[in-house]
């Protein structure tokens, strides 16, 4: 890298390798052992039979070319499956590869989010022609062709994106998304010409490393986990929301209790320092608002709820008191006789 100015990748100094040994634990092996029904939907021929699905209940591939299949029946299907299910225990898994190699979104969720003609080189059958070498290569192409490429990649993830807004409405519908947990996990990226590669990961390029873990549901307040956070632990995560406990191989943390730590921090110190010098009933009211709204409650505490008067206030009261008392001396030596 340090000559060519290419990823590791591009130099043969890493292997793909999906391989999942036998014994290995996996999530849905976890979950099946418990007792929970789990069930999963996929456009990704691959992940079938690849180990991770061991001990699934239900198997739902595409019918179709994972090429051409689209994500939109997957999360149909799944809250199908869900509103199905009630509050019984139960585990859905949507694995799509939605934003990988090649992209084929489409063309009406390309026009929502460009609208202009365009006449360039890079269509979908081109990224097809990238998604067949079997390594990362060097590639040339303009800006043009660059940006086309990152064009037809988030209108691949519109699809996803429109299928989860449709999952949230009808678990709202159902009165089950107060007891419905949504984890998104991205377990690798797309390099889009980044250094002249174009390829799915895993890859060295920190823009194709790095991914995203989000999570909505019980559990999961307004916040941002600290740190690092990675796919492994989104399955301590589901495991921890479904009350099993999570073998002693995995490594991972739950996002639950790391999204929440903060939060009971603020109401703790919130309970001291409100409660000093206060009525007990201002004092419950002041926390309450903390806890359930914790940054904003904080913040309009500071402005309006600290009764601590500024500095200027403070000395100018300091000066006036010490006038009373050096002008009341020797009051307390008065008869009231």
């Amino acid at each position: 890298p340090r000559t060519t100015g290419l990823p590791a990748d591009l130099h043969h100094v890493s292997e793909l390798t999906d391989a999942l040994d036998d014994e290995a634990p996996t999530l849905i092996a976890a979950l099946a052992a418990a007792g929970v029904g789990t069930s999963a939907y996929t456009d990704d021929v691959a992940w079938v039979g690849s180990g991770a699905d061991r001990g699934l209940r239900d198997r739902h591939p595409c019918a179709a070319d994972a090429a051409t299949c689209k994500p939109d029946w997957m999360f149909t299907a799944a809250a199908d499956e869900l509103i199905a299910q009630g509050e019984s225990p139960s585990f859905t898994m949507i694995i799509t590869r939605a934003g990988l190699l090649p992209l084929d979104p489409a063309p009406e969720d390309v026009t929502a989010l460009d609208p202009r003609p365009y006449e360039g080189t890079m269509t979908p059958s081109r990224t097809a022609v990238y998604g067949l070498h079997p390594r990362a290569e060097s590639v040339a192409m303009t800006a043009v062709d660059q940006e086309r490429l990152g064009l037809l990649y988030d209108a691949s993830l519109l699809a996803v994106d429109r299928g989860l807004g449709q999952l949230f409405e009808r678990l709202h519908d159902h009165n089950l998304d107060g007891d419905t947990a949504v984890i998104v996990v991205g377990d690798r990226g797309v390099a889009l010409g980044e250094s002249r590669t174009v390829g799915d990961g895993p890859m060295s390029l920190a823009s194709v490393a790095e991914t995203v873990i989000l999570a909505r549901g019980p559990g999961f307040p307004a916040a941002r986990v600290e740190g690092v956070a990675g796919s492994i632990d989104a399955a301590a995560t589901a495991l921890e929301r479904l009350g099993v406990t999570a073998p002693a191989e995995l490594e991972g943390v739950s996002l639950a209790g790391a999204a929440v730590s903060h939060d009971r921090v603020l109401g703790f110190v919130a309970t001291v320092l409100i409660s000093t010098n206060r009525r007990p009933s201002a004092a419950v009211a002041w926390v309450l608002v903390i806890i359930f709204i914790p940054f904003l409650g904080a913040l309009w505490y500071l402005l309006v709820g600290a009764g601590r008067l500024p500095r200027a206030r403070r000395e100018k009261q300091r000066e006036v008191s010490d006038l009373i008392l050096s002008r009341t001396e020797g009051l307390g030596a008065v008869s009231h006789g």
